[in-house]
């Protein structure tokens, strides 16, 4: 029952504005700067946020709240207390597992030191795979994730209507070569518990831990 306004990324400021929002929240990560200028010179209430990292993701979750008229939030507030506690882990260098995170299958797309998803991978006390890669959303070939040989596989389940998480499982567990498939730690992640920059990254953190 709710109404469509337009891909996020290419949404008509006209459109939202016939809406007559009472706010308007946009991302810095994802919406267009240019989307967010005519909306305000409209006269509508727009609040941009930031949730590229994950102390921004908790700031941006409290102005949100804020704003809303419920600042003191007890999700918001678990949010904050559960990346607090999980903090300390992530407070040196980690030399744990080296962990490669799926987020697409076709093309093949991970995540560099550039996304909130390392940073959990490494408050959790992994490596990323593919940490130090020159681009924030890298795409190697299958052949170059084999050659670094992963201790752990997640691979996120970007819908509940698609096999390709289970399809990607399948798979990298060909490669019985492979350290994780050894030791049978190649997981799928549930929908939106590491690609979603909110709330559900309570269970994303207890999940990676």
């Amino acid at each position: 029952k709710v109404a469509r306004l337009g891909p996020y990324n290419s949404m008509s400021a006209e459109v939202v504005y016939a809406s007559k929002p009472d706010l308007v929240l946009a991302s810095m990560d994802g919406n267009d700067p240019r989307l967010v200028t005519q909306l305000e010179a409209l006269g509508l209430r727009v609040l941009t946020v930031n949730s590229q990292s994950l102390k921004q993701i908790v700031h941006s979750m409290e102005v949100v709240a804020a704003a809303l008229g419920d600042p003191d939030n007890a999700r918001v507030s678990e949010l904050r207390k559960t990346v607090r506690s999980t903090s300390p882990v992530g407070a040196r260098e980690p030399k744990g597992p080296t962990v490669f995170v799926q987020i697409g299958w076709e093309p093949l797309v991970t995540v560099s030191r550039e996304t909130y998803i390392d940073e959990l991978v490494r408050l959790a006390g992994g490596r990323g795979a593919f940490s130090e890669a020159p681009t924030k959303y890298p795409r190697p070939n299958p052949e170059e994730v084999i050659a670094l040989n992963p201790d752990v596989i997640v691979i996120c389940k970007l819908t509940d209507t698609s096999r390709e998480a289970e399809n990607a499982r399948d798979f990298w567990l060909r490669f019985k070569q492979l350290k994780a498939v050894k030791a049978g730690r190649v997981h799928i992640m549930p929908v939106d518990w590491l690609t979603k920059p909110g709330l559900n990254l309570m269970q994303g953190i207890r999940e990676l831990r």
